[in-house]
């Protein structure tokens, strides 16, 4: 059991290893796209945000079909359609078709994200926190050899649609491998009996609280990430690479982050572990923009990185374990939780940093506003995500 087990939850895992390196693959293809084929930047800027909008429109609904249909096949339509968008921008010329394209990588991400989120804990109902961050390690990873596997391609053959159509056979490489593994009701269709009791309360107020943790420490650790590079040249006048090193390190940490929190996960607890994440994000934020030097900024980054790493996979952890039956739909509410605020703390800062003309002074909203969500749990949400995880454990 232990081996046949093993090897579906590879099967899952790679899943975000695929969703992994498309979320980097515009970005590896832009200079070129821009250079070769003429297309202006702002059109590529346009790329991404239709990507991510068909991402958000779709990730709830599709959530709700994992729910109510069977996981594996919907993770299966969600590798279905970002082979067929592979197809679309590795072989046909830049124009509507390669935003329909956009439109399928980001739909087939949305329908693998809940897919796979349920299907994972559903495989290790035992320790879910563990196995959900292990999940989205996997994402990172494809996230850090994504670009090295485009920057290849695109060093040997100056063709921007190779990566896409790298993307395809990967695709297809990781739709085979599933399809040879029976994710049957017996394993997928676990837990099934607390539907009843939980479901008239599906936004308690400790699920609204993660809500809004999500919002704010995802929103507020993107955002970090985007800007962290630009602080590191005007704060310190370092080079454009040493920059960029800061930035790949700092996705770097995360990627470990999650590898750490996925072995200790259910010995710590998920209370503490949030607990750790947001004080850590606020102290070791703080550190980075206080840092005297370069290197001790780097090195507040990367563990920067590291605690703002498990918010989104213990999130769902605990959403699952109160509403098994809504594990799809909780992680495309998080999900809008989270872009939303990856939205809105970027257009802050930039404006911020735009009024002051400092980017580091415009940068402290993003570790200070995690003394909201700090402030809520300590005086409420604790105790009440406590309940909730203790009820859902007294009904199995």
């Amino acid at each position: 059991m232990r081996d046949k087990r093993f090897i579906k939850a590879a099967g899952v895992l790679i899943t975000f290893f695929l969703t992994g390196m498309l979320n980097t693959v515009l970005a590896t293809v832009t200079p070129l796209m821009n250079t070769q084929g003429g297309v202006p930047l702002l059109h590529m800027g346009l790329a991404v945000s239709v990507m991510s909008a068909s991402r958000l429109i779709a990730v709830i609904p599709a959530g709700h079909l994992a729910d109510k249909k069977s996981k594996s096949g919907i993770l299966q339509i969600g590798i279905a359609l970002i082979f067929a968008g592979a197809l679309v921008a590795g072989f046909a010329p830049y124009g509507f078709l390669f935003y329909l394209a956009m439109v399928l990588f980001g739909t087939g991400h949305a329908f693998m994200d809940g897919a796979a989120n349920a299907l994972i804990t559903d495989l290790y109902p035992e320790k879910p926190g563990g196995v959900l961050n292990l999940l989205h390690m996997f994402f990172g990873i494809g996230g850090m050899l994504g670009p090295l596997a485009f920057g290849f391609l695109i060093k040997q053959y100056s063709n921007w649609q190779y990566p896409f159509l790298f993307i395809g056979v990967v695709a297809v490489l990781i739709g085979l491998f599933l399809s040879v593994n029976r994710y049957d009701k017996t394993i997928t269709g676990i837990s099934q009996g607390k539907s009843k009791t939980k479901a008239k309360n599906l936004l308690n107020p400790a699920l609204l609280f993660l809500c809004l943790m999500m919002f704010i420490m995802i929103g507020s650790s993107n955002t970090f990430k985007s800007f962290v590079n630009t602080l590191f040249v005007y704060r310190f006048a370092v080079t454009a690479m040493y920059a960029s090193t800061v930035l790949a390190l700092t996705n770097g940490g995360v990627t470990f982050g999650r590898l750490l929190w996925s072995m200790f996960a259910e010995k710590i607890g998920y209370n503490r572990i949030l607990a750790l994440g947001m004080v850590g994000t606020l102290i070791t934020g703080m550190g980075t923009l206080l840092s005297s030097t370069p290197l001790i900024g780097m090195i507040f980054a990367i563990l920067t990185g590291v605690f703002m790493s498990p918010f989104f996979p213990i999130s769902i952890a605990i959403g699952g374990m109160v509403h098994p039956e809504k594990k799809g739909t909780l992680t495309g509410l998080f999900t809008v939780c989270a872009s939303l605020g990856s939205m809105i703390f970027p257009a802050i800062c930039g404006y911020l940093a735009d009024q002051s003309g400092n980017i580091k002074n415009a940068m402290f909203i993003l570790p200070l506003s995690s003394i909201i969500p700090i402030i809520l749990f300590l005086t409420k949400a604790r105790k009440q995500l406590a309940i909730q995880m203790k009820d859902s454990s007294n009904l199995d």
